[in-house]
């Protein structure tokens, strides 16, 4: 037996589950007996997914959490906005950009308290900056705020500002859209935007009161050859996995060949709507 075979003879399939909310990613690849060896510690079948060290969306993980969290806690209904700054309110750091987001989010938590609704306030943002040059020239920063329907529309608008009364002054331009989630998710759309250009510095933060997304990982489940064969079908699989995940349909699946393990494949899903 030479070592391709022996790898694929000790090898088996591992489905690693990891849902939030409505929103689900499955992700099934090969995983040899060696591999499973050499893993140190004693490994829990079903876990809270950790939270990442880097809240930096060029990092991997990072972004992988972002998505979850994103898909898992908002829906149809809710908003994105995005916050630009006028030249005359533009920040020079990412520090003072910080802090104009989250004033922002305090003065509508603040207008929610009035109504008992201030705990029920979720949301995320996402602060891409350029970083200064050598002149020193101002960083052009802005914000993209995911949050949910609680907040009324116009109060929105209403916050993006600096200072009180006489003295109150909008310090730019707020944009607001309505999530649809249509069959191509308007979330999904939106994290691909966001994720797209890696010269932008992008940091993320997000409200404590979020779903945590949580991992299953249950082995032997699937055999090498059937994902052989769904790689090759008409739906890529789709009907299949529907069948598999019943309460969830298909949004999206991809493969990928390993040279010396076979297929792995990574299928998003969400829930279904109940009847009644």
């Amino acid at each position: 037996m030479n070592l391709f075979e022996d790898k694929v003879m000790s090898s088996f399939q591992r489905e690693k589950r990891q849902w939030c909310g409505d929103y689900m990613i499955v992700d099934i690849f090969p995983r040899t007996k060696t591999q499973e060896l050499a893993a140190k510690g004693t490994r829990k079948r079903t876990t809270e997914v950790s939270r990442p060290a880097q809240r930096n969306l060029n990092d991997k993980n990072s972004k992988k959490n972002f998505n979850m969290l994103a898909n898992g806690n908002f829906g149809e209904g809710d908003y994105v906005v995005r916050y630009s700054y006028s030249n005359r309110h533009l920040p020079k750091t990412l520090e003072q950009a910080k802090k104009d987001i989250s004033n922002n989010i305090e003065r509508l938590k603040y207008e929610l308290k009035k109504t008992g609704q201030d705990k029920d306030l979720k949301w995320m943002c996402v602060t891409e900056f350029n970083e200064p040059n050598k002149k020193g020239e101002k960083v052009r920063i802005h914000h993209h705020l995911i949050i949910n329907k609680v907040v009324p529309y116009d109060l929105i608008f209403d916050k993006w500002t600096k200072g009180r009364g006489k003295n109150k002054k909008k310090i730019g331009l707020v944009h607001v859209d309505k999530i649809q989630l249509t069959e191509d998710s308007f979330i999904e759309n939106l994290v691909g935007y966001l994720f797209k250009n890696n010269r932008e510095n992008r940091h993320w933060t997000a409200s404590r009161n979020l779903e945590r997304p949580k991992e299953k990982i249950t082995d032997f489940k699937y055999k090498r050859r059937k994902i052989e064969q769904l790689v090759y079908s008409t739906d890529e699989g789709k009907e299949y996995f529907e069948k598999m995940y019943p309460d969830h349909y298909v949004r999206h699946i991809a493969y990928k060949e390993n040279d010396f393990y076979g297929w792995q494949v990574s299928i998003k899903l969400r829930k279904r709507e109940r009847d009644g």
